[in-house]
């Protein structure tokens, strides 16, 4: 019996994150939804209250959304900077080393080249920053979002006497 103290402890543990994620008066300065209905929704300034989620669409109309009637909602979380940057890095150091590989290809087989290895790494570093530098200014234009559980629920329902609770958890 303790052990499904114990393992019952832990699943509301598990899940104590998706069902309080929902917070009230918190206010997602960017959103877009999924309507039940099927019809895609984005605006600003959206909040949940105890049943309904308001905001301000982007044409300006102000809309009051029952919870029960979303889909799908992700609120923004900044955006995609450093992910873009660590891309545009890679993409770099592998252009400047296939660079570096040429021109040594090249001079193993033409003897009046000479290959000038004190230049490799400010040739790599220059090559991987500037990449690295066009993918944050890429990244600074593309929103992170982040998805709101909308319809996480806990229900204990009882078998018959003395047995034991029953969790249901649906997630959409």
């Amino acid at each position: 019996m303790r052990k499904l103290g114990l393992s019952f402890i832990f699943i509301l543990f598990l899940f104590s994150n998706n069902v309080f994620a929902q917070k009230e008066g918190v206010v997602h300065p960017r959103f877009r939804a999924l309507l039940q209905s099927g019809e895609r929704i984005e605006g600003k300034d959206g909040c949940f209250t105890s049943t309904n989620f308001n905001g301000i669409l982007n044409t300006g109309e102000e809309i009051s959304i029952s919870r029960n009637e979303i889909k799908v909602l992700d609120v923004s979380s900044g955006s995609k900077v450093m992910q873009y940057a660590a891309m545009g890095a890679g993409v770099g150091f592998l252009t400047s080393l296939l660079g570096i590989a040429s021109a040594a290809i090249d001079a193993s087989e033409d003897p009046s080249l000479e290959l000038n290895t004190g230049a490799i790494v400010p040739i790599t570093l220059v090559v991987t920053g500037t990449a690295a530098l066009i993918g944050g200014i890429i990244g600074a234009n593309q929103t992170k979002w982040t998805r709101v559980p909308i319809r996480t629920t806990l229900n204990f329902q009882p078998k018959e006497k003395g047995a034991v609770f029953m969790v249901s958890i649906p997630f959409n």
